[in-house]
């Protein structure tokens, strides 16, 4: 059988150059349609919210773009589970496979960059660009939701996980609000567990995935002084890239998108 697998090694080699031939016009330059990349809004947000220029920036470049709507829209206000969120993506990611885009990278701001880290932990993408990624695992947040989650906890203990009700919940833009959303939804997305918690979602990036993390100059100042501990804990990868436009929280997808572009390129240049 060692045979076989030393076959199945040199196709998987074989099959790597193809990509990185593939990916390369004759004269060496990029080929932007065969890059694929996800663009996710931030919590309460949408499509054609803070990140709207950016993706329309990397759609006139030539990406192959789906700037998506996420389950922790404003509209949709946590209407599916984080699993069933996860879904999602990874449907979108194979409709742009669809299209012809070999190469995978998601970009995501603040709620969607935490997930786009923590897809990244149990899914293969070429890049993560993480844009000021907040999650919910500090103690602040977890105590200004804690009787709402206790109370989600009950109803999906008594077989009422589908149940809607309004639940606690807090951002620094808006400060206290309710999410009207299903209890197993509720608990999914901002118990201090779930895939949002950003320190995890840091850890556990798989370590060939590099990643661009984006700290604006004027961010929340708990996400300034999160840097570099997250900087810290991401997996070693010669790829990754700490950078720090003079810009807020909300105006950083746009004062990146330079920067983005550039990464990105550098990332797919260097597999050839």
């Amino acid at each position: 059988m060692k045979w076989f697998f030393n076959l199945h090694k040199l196709l998987r080699i074989i099959t790597f150059f193809v990509f990185v031939a593939s990916i390369h016009s004759a004269n060496g330059q990029i080929d932007a349609k065969q890059i694929g990349i996800v663009v996710m809004h931030g919590s309460g947000g949408k499509p054609t919210g803070y990140v709207f220029e950016l993706a329309t920036a990397l759609d006139g470049k030539g990406y192959q773009v789906a700037n998506l709507e996420m389950p922790w829209s404003g509209r949709r206000a946590a209407d599916v589970t984080a699993e069933e969120g996860a879904e999602e993506l990874s449907q979108a990611i194979t409709q742009l496979q669809k299209k012809g885009a070999k190469a995978i990278f998601l970009a995501g701001h603040s709620f969607g960059g935490t997930f786009a880290l923590y897809y990244a932990s149990v899914n293969l993408v070429d890049g993560v660009i993480a844009i000021a990624p907040g999650g919910v695992d500090s103690d602040f947040y977890q105590s200004k939701i804690a009787n709402s989650l206790a109370h989600a906890r009950q109803l999906i203990a008594e077989g009422r996980g589908d149940q809607k009700e309004e639940f606690a919940n807090y951002e620094n833009s808006r400060g206290d609000y309710t999410t009207l959303t299903p209890a197993k939804a509720y608990v999914s997305w901002y118990s201090k567990d779930s895939v949002m918690n950003a320190s995890n979602a840091f850890k556990r990036v798989q370590p060939n995935i590099p990643v661009l993390y984006i700290v604006p100059s004027n961010d929340y100042l708990f996400l300034r002084r999160a840097k570099a501990e997250r900087w810290a804990q991401l997996p070693p990868n010669p790829k990754n890239e700490l950078f720090e436009p003079i810009a807020s929280h909300l105006e950083a997808p746009t004062v990146s998108i330079n920067e983005i572009i550039k990464w990105i390129n550098m990332v797919v240049k260097d597999k050839n």
